[in-house]
């Protein structure tokens, strides 16, 4: 059982670390929200190139509401995404371990 509770925490510690180091990004949208630090923030957690490139060239009022809402929506995806993973781990360890049929 501690095994494959081992194994689980392996397999999804790139969820969990993401999770972790998310800090950053909260403290951000708790704070006034200063255009060059979201970019920043974007750059680190986004996954759309051209739209950093964007960020980065200037700043206007569309793009603060765009940086804002992209950088909401990152942070509450992964919230949920990695809430639900750890989940997961916990409901396939309540399952009981595989039981090896015996030989005829």
């Amino acid at each position: 059982m501690f095994i494959s509770i081992i194994m689980d925490i392996h397999t999804n510690w790139n969820a969990f670390s993401n999770f972790c180091t998310m800090d950053d990004l909260k403290a951000w949208l708790n704070s006034d929200r200063i255009y060059t630090i979201g970019t920043k923030l974007y750059a680190k957690y986004g996954e759309d190139i051209l739209l950093t490139n964007i960020l980065n060239k200037r700043e206007s009022n569309y793009l603060k509401r765009r940086l804002n809402k992209e950088l909401e929506e990152l942070y509450f995806e992964k919230q949920n995404r990695t809430s639900k993973e750890i989940q997961n781990i916990s409901e396939n360890n309540d399952q009981p371990e595989n039981v090896i049929p015996k030989a005829d």
